[in-house]
This record gives C-alpha cells, sequence and structure tokens, in this order.
C-alpha cells in the first residue's frame, strides 16, 4: 500500500535527481553548450518524468480510500436487509 511517508519520500529523491545535474554543471567546466541546452533539458525532462510518477502515486494513494467512502455514502438498502435489520431490533 502506498502511504503518505512513501510519497514525500519519493518527492525528495525526484527533487534531488533533478537538481543533481544542475550541481554537477557548477562542479565541473562545461561549455556553453550544455550549459544552455543539455542541462536544462536535461532538467525539465527529469521534473516531466517525476511529475508523471508523482500523479500516478498520489492517485493509487487516494483510490481505496474515495472508493471506500463512496461505497458506504451509496450503500443499497435491499427489501432482505431491511427484514433482517427489524429482527434483529426485535
Amino acid at each position: 500500500m502506498i502511504t503518505l511517508t512513501t510519497i514525500k519520500m519519493y518527492r525528495a529523491v525526484a527533487t534531488a535527481m533533478v537538481l543533481m545535474p544542475i550541481f554537477l554543471m557548477n562542479q565541473f567546466e562545461q561549455t556553453i553548450l550544455a550549459s544552455l541546452i543539455y542541462i536544462p533539458m536535461l532538467t525539465l525532462t527529469l521534473a516531466s518524468l517525476g511529475k508523471y510518477v508523482d500523479l500516478y502515486l498520489v492517485k493509487a494513494m487516494r483510490l481505496p480510500q474515495s472508493t471506500d467512502k463512496l461505497n458506504n455514502d451509496l450503500k443499497i438498502v435491499t427489501k432482505k436487509d431491511e427484514i433482517s435489520c427489524c429482527k434483529m431490533a426485535a
């Protein structure tokens, strides 16, 4: 089961992974082409991938909670349920 802690850990790792090219660019000498095109493109690609995975993780985390609530709100009572409920109350 996906929990809120799992989502937070994923977001921390994804943030570090997205920022890594920027930090590495400062540590090593790069050409102007790499600093203006390749590093930002890599950063945007990693950010987009992280956002895509995060969206599905959050949906998967919320799905069981929302279906349980929906089932409780829309519970259909049949005649059989009413009869057994009345017998139990008597």
